[in-house]
């Protein structure tokens, strides 16, 4: 399917916006976490593909049990540039042509996170709710958890499914899902990145150029597990919770222990936007999502000895969002409207893009006007 790339006359424009957000992003300022943000919203505009008289591109996605996914699919009109529209739809990833199909239209979502070992799935909204989703049961309404006076622009989930995190820059909100109430708050400077241990959660402090660990059940800090020169802009926890992997605001992807600190591996990567990090289910492979002048790239290492194992095709498009399902399949969502499975089951070491959702067929049914 040929599908042609919407130019939007003020193209120039968004391209100097990706460089300025680069080098802010370079100086690991909060002014450049601000640019980089404000590309996610901007750069889209440029790069979104057309499907009939919609633009779409998916910003937020959450994997459950490997075989659907839960995407929030930013959309407007072709017409139409005074604004966006967003909307949930789920995707079986087992299909040989996956399909989205809308659901939730009354829902505003800004992004999603899967639920561990059930169907549901956490999803923030645009104006500062957070509700919980039953993907087996797209008739339920969705169930309020609590409210932001802003909106978050992340939420994670506890592996026990029992505590939610939702990041709104200033702020971290712990809430517990059970009895439906904030369990606490963490205000200490700027929060950049968060990622999950089963009893803490590490923190990117942008003030302090540190990574800590703070107690899940009570909100307090611990301990400072990573201190860095540099911001740190990434952060996410293997497997087995023994090692963090991050990427920081002088372009460095660093492997460290959890218990002492201690560096495992690092490599100089190049940076043109908010980077991703990935660990496979058994924790032997990191996948890195970066941008650079040339396009956003993935490349997948051995997460012990920090070798590389492969490079994915590069891809002009920013690159919102990627996750493994299992050990043989990553898949990816970015600005150019596609989300792609990559598979490496057929030969191992050999990736290969088993599937591409992109295009007007992916739909079932019509997104809510």
């Amino acid at each position: 399917m040929n599908i042609e790339m919407n130019r939007h006359p003020l193209s120039a424009f968004f391209v100097s916006c990706r460089q300025i957000a680069r080098a802010a992003c370079y100086s690991g300022s909060v002014f450049g976490f601000f640019v980089v943000l404000l590309g996610l919203v901007i750069v889209p505009w440029e790069s979104d593909r057309i499907w009939g008289n919609r633009q779409l591109s998916p910003v937020s996605c959450s994997l459950h049990d490997g075989e659907r996914a839960l995407v929030v699919v930013r959309g407007r009109h072709a017409d139409d540039r005074s604004g966006f529209t967003t909307s949930l739809a789920v995707a079986d990833l087992k299909q040989a042509a996956p399909t989205l199909i809308a659901i939730w239209p009354n829902l505003s979502p800004a992004c999603v996170a899967a639920i561990p070992g059930t169907s549901r799935a956490l999803v923030s909204t645009t104006s500062g709710e957070l509700y919980t989703v039953d993907l087996d049961a797209p008739e339920s309404p969705p169930v309020l958890i609590g409210r932001h006076q802003s909106a978050p622009f992340e939420v994670v989930c506890s592996t026990d499914g029992r505590m939610a995190l939702t990041l709104t820059g200033n702020a971290i909100f712990a809430w517990d899902l059970d009895a439906k109430k904030l369990r606490w708050q963490f205000t200490r400077g700027f929060v950049r990145a968060v990622a999950l241990r089963p009893d803490s959660v590490l923190a990117a402090l942008d003030a302090e150029g540190s990574v800590v660990e703070i107690a899940l059940n009570t909100g307090l800090v611990r301990r400072t597990v990573v201190r860095h020169p540099a911001t740190v802009l990434r952060i996410v926890v293997d497997p087995d919770d023994r090692c963090v992997a991050l990427v920081t605001g002088d372009a460095q992807l660093i492997v460290a222990e959890l218990a002492s600190g201690a560096v495992l591996w690092k490599h100089q990567a190049p940076l043109g936007g908010l980077p991703h990090l990935a660990f496979s289910a058994d924790g032997k492979r990191l996948a890195s999502a970066v941008g650079s002048g040339s396009g956003w790239s993935i490349t997948v290492w051995n997460a012990q000895r920090g070798t590389f194992l492969e490079s994915l095709i590069p891809q002009a498009a920013l690159i919102h969002g990627l996750s493994y399902s299992g050990n043989e399949r990553l898949v990816s969502w970015s600005a150019d409207g596609a989300i792609r499975v990559w598979d490496d089951s057929r030969q191992a070491g050999q990736w290969q893009l088993a599937s591409e959702l992109l295009g007007s067929a992916m739909y079932r049914r019509e997104l809510p006007q």
